[in-house]
């Protein structure tokens, strides 16, 4: 799965920075974007209907083709702190874990008229898992992923405002083995564009 996200994230990056592509988009422009959301931990030790505030921060430049944009971009997102209960025999154990991640991917948005527009992004997230449990407390890192769609609208031809849900892929490599998490966040961004 990860060699699929990262073949399909370079092969975006390539086409954004393709010369035919630059050539015939010379209206880019810088971007910044912010998200507040609320995210969910979808794994069996934690509740999945207990949900926690997320925010994702996200710069980057997009090439504008008629409706069309397509860009690169990077962040930084905290996933909050997931809550559950670790049952290592008779001793039941409260586990919490939070996850934040550094961001390198690529979107894509597609404008219809009335400044209306739906997005999907792709992209690799270096996460940083931070787990406690009793008395113990660990951090372990790893390289996973994200995908994610959108709808917004355009207050101005700097200002935009909407909706999004994105996947995250968590891993971790915890005692020589290989954890993977997913976590869900939907999220209200707005965006300013330069």
């Amino acid at each position: 799965m990860i060699k699929r996200l990262t073949i399909a994230t370079a092969a975006m990056a390539l086409a954004c920075l393709s010369s035919s592509s630059l050539a015939a988009s010379p209206s880019g422009r810088f971007f910044l974007d912010g998200a507040v959301g609320r995210a969910t931990w979808h794994d069996g030790d934690f509740n999945a209907g207990n949900t926690h505030t997320a925010a994702a921060w996200r710069v980057g430049y997009a090439w504008n083709r008629d409706r069309v944009s397509y860009g690169l971009e990077a962040g930084y997102v905290d996933l909050g702190t997931a809550r559950g209960r670790d049952d290592f025999g008779a001793t039941p154990l409260d586990l919490s874990a939070g996850a934040t991640g550094v961001l390198a991917g690529v979107n894509v948005a597609y404008r219809f008229a009335r400044r209306l527009s739906v997005h999907a992004r792709l992209g690799w997230m270096h996460d940083r898992l931070d787990v406690r449990s009793g008395g113990y407390r660990e951090r372990f890192s790893g390289d996973g992923g994200y995908v994610g769609i959108g709808a917004g609208y355009r207050i101005s031809k700097h200002l935009g405002v909407g909706l999004a849900y994105d996947r995250y892929t968590v891993r971790g490599n915890v005692n020589g083995s290989r954890t993977q998490d997913f976590v869900g966040m939907f999220s209200g961004f707005a965006d300013v564009r330069f």
